[in-house]
């Protein structure tokens, strides 16, 4: 277990700190919580030497457990409140003050406001910001430009080539640059899934699996796909298919809309009903 001494040696060997009041309430938060667990939405995941450091400097990010802690999301919110008031950088205040209006939605009238809050008070102010952000999304989709596609196309090609999936005895995985790599080696992690994701897919993956057999799709979704495939060449296999799936049928107009559909001839009289036509040759 990190002690104080090694805390304070670690964070002020890092020379990104001022050594006053909000650095000596940051050592006794980390502190307090060296021994969390981990519990589902009451807790995150919080970096003691935070994140932007090693960004800043061109450092792979040290993610093991020496620099790992589990925070209520309470102290969360002061942990980047008091390294906001005690890192020397004005690009890494910044990244604290970055992070205090993402889990807060600026929600404060000053920053110190926040010092005054205590646990109940605190975690409101983030419910409700989550409450508020979900609810002005809600129902909103967004589509993308096919240049905005082929710009993230682009800049993801390739990204993830030497990257390697790794995992540890507590069951956790993530995938790490091979630059990286020996850095977990050395923490105790192993490269590859856990045993416990394998069996998972395996028992959840189900080989009579029909597809999108009496499953429906939204408008939206159903021309995406449209577009997605149009001037695309058929291969030999989707031709077959597409010819058998025809055979014996015949191609009728919906003359309201201008869509089409090849009927058998039991549908016929149904769709003739409804005011369909018969596309001639």
């Amino acid at each position: 277990m990190i002690s104080e001494d090694n805390l304070y040696n670690k964070l002020l060997g890092s020379e990104m700190f001022n050594k006053n009041e909000y650095f000596d309430s940051y050592i006794d938060l980390v502190l307090k919580n060296l021994n969390r667990s981990s519990e589902r939405d009451l807790t995150q995941k919080h970096h003691i030497l935070p994140i932007h450091y090693y960004q800043h400097r061109g450092l792979p990010v040290d993610n093991s457990s020496n620099n790992l802690i589990n925070l209520p999301i309470y102290d969360h919110i002061r942990a980047h409140y008091f390294l906001y008031m005690c890192v020397k950088d004005p690009s890494e205040r910044y990244s604290n003050l970055y992070a205090l209006r993402r889990m807060l939605g600026g929600q404060f009238s000053s920053l110190k406001d926040i010092e005054h809050l205590d646990d109940d008070e605190c975690l409101q102010l983030y419910k409700n910001y989550n409450k508020l952000n979900r609810s002005s999304h809600l129902g909103t989709t967004h589509e993308t430009s096919d240049e905005t596609k082929r710009k993230i196309g682009l800049s993801n090609k390739d990204k993830y080539h030497d990257y390697k999936s790794i995992h540890n005895d507590a069951g956790e995985e993530k995938r790490v640059p091979e630059s990286e790599l020996q850095f977990y080696l050395n923490e105790g992690w192993t490269v590859g899934r856990s045993p416990k994701t394998i069996n998972s897919l395996k028992l959840g993956y189900n080989y009579n699996s029909k597809g999108m057999l009496g499953k429906s799709q939204s408008d939206f979704q159903k021309e995406q796909a449209r577009k997605a495939q149009l001037g695309k060449p058929k291969g030999d296999d989707a031709r077959k298919n597409m010819s058998a799936a025809r055979y014996g049928k015949k191609l009728y107009i919906n003359p309201k809309n201008g869509k089409g559909k090849y009927l058998s001839a039991d549908e016929v009289d149904y769709y003739e009903k409804q005011g369909w036509i018969r596309k001639q040759k």
